[in-house]
């Protein structure tokens, strides 16, 4: 009995002890950038599984970029109108992405960059995530507010799930894809393999949720809104565990080695620490550059990376207009915690 006593104790001392992460002693800082070619706008980026290449989505095409050399080493540029996202799926040595103004998913070798096959999809096919669990793709459809879910072995549509609303960001795991709901203000969940929604779960106080990630060993996912708030849920039952102060127009979250990030669109960045699955807390917002709120971090270097450019002034008589890039002015921020900073 005495036995079981100190078990209990001790795995009662554990859950109160802080989790593992690269915290909050070395802040992170704008280490140096990386110019890139052309004037064209920019969404999703990804570092493939090998950690050593890295996906931007460039409107008509994708540039592909070497992390070691810090050069252009691909493009991809067949059957791509409307870059969004990407989805690896390594054991399968191919990738996936959105075409979303040609409502496809452009599926690509993931060694020679060669597409392979375009899968029509919904209306701006945007975020776009693969289950290892099921082997199937998921394409988040913004315009039509649907999810096309796709066989990767043989690269057919299986199903479209119809939702209400538009989906945004989405992470998964173990069979379960988890999305926010832009419109609804909500964070939904699939079962893949059924292919339906299990859950959806109303984000309090979250306007316009985009950016997702999540930390699935302590279960828990992190949606930026954009009224400049990070709500923390549970992954299993739906709760709210906490809310934290974020910066104004966020885009991306991610979740590093017990960090959380969020890019925003003002020029910080955002990093908050999971000190046990209950607390978290900001420690740190790094100016980058204003624009600058797309972002992915890099799981083997915990290298993050941010897209940022120059624009040419608006005319001030100009209604919905957007401003232009200024050409060469598009740059790669590498952001690095300082002690690993050369």
């Amino acid at each position: 009995m005495q036995s079981t006593i100190n078990t209990l104790s001790l795995c009662l001392s554990l859950t109160l002890l802080p989790l593992t992460s690269l915290a909050a002693t070395a802040p992170f800082q704008l280490d140096h950038r990386i110019q890139l070619s052309g004037a064209e706008g920019w969404d999703y980026l990804a570092v493939d599984p090998s950690g050593e290449r890295f996906f931007i989505s460039r409107g008509n095409h994708i540039d592909v970029i070497d992390l070691k050399s810090e050069k252009q080493v691909g493009k991809i540029a067949e059957a791509v109108d409307g870059a969004h996202g990407f989805a690896f799926a390594p054991s399968l040595k191919k990738g996936y992405l959105t075409s979303g103004k040609s409502a496809k998913v452009v599926v690509f070798d993931l060694t020679s960059l060669k597409v392979l096959k375009e899968i029509p999809a919904g209306k701006k096919a945007d975020a776009i995530v693969f289950d290892e669990f099921t082997s199937k793709v998921f394409s988040f459809n913004g315009e039509d507010s649907t999810v096309t879910i796709v066989d990767a072995h043989t690269d057919s549509v299986l199903k479209t799930i119809k939702l209400d609303g538009k989906p945004e960001f989405a992470v998964t795991h173990r069979g379960l894809v988890y999305f926010n709901n832009e419109d609804k203000h909500t964070l939904e969940v699939i079962d893949a393999k059924a292919m339906v929604v299990k859950n959806t779960w109303d984000l309090k106080g979250c306007s316009s949720p985009t950016g997702l990630s999540a930390d699935f060993k302590t279960r828990r996912l992190f949606s930026v809104c954009e009224n400049e708030i990070m709500t923390i849920t549970d992954a299993d039952t739906g709760k709210q565990i906490k809310t934290l102060s974020i910066g104004k127009g966020p885009d991306a979250s991610v979740f590093d080695a017990g960090l959380i990030f969020s890019s925003n669109g003002s020029g910080t960045l955002t990093v908050a620490e999971e000190i046990s699955p209950n607390d978290f807390k900001v420690i740190q917002n790094l100016e980058t550059q204003k624009g600058a709120r797309t972002m992915t971090v890099n799981p083997k270097t915990h290298i993050a990376y941010l897209m940022a450019a120059k624009y040419e002034a608006l005319d001030p008589k100009a209604t919905g207009a957007r401003p232009k890039i200024i050409p060469g002015s598009v740059e790669l921020l590498v952001v690095k915690q300082s002690s690993t900073t050369n």
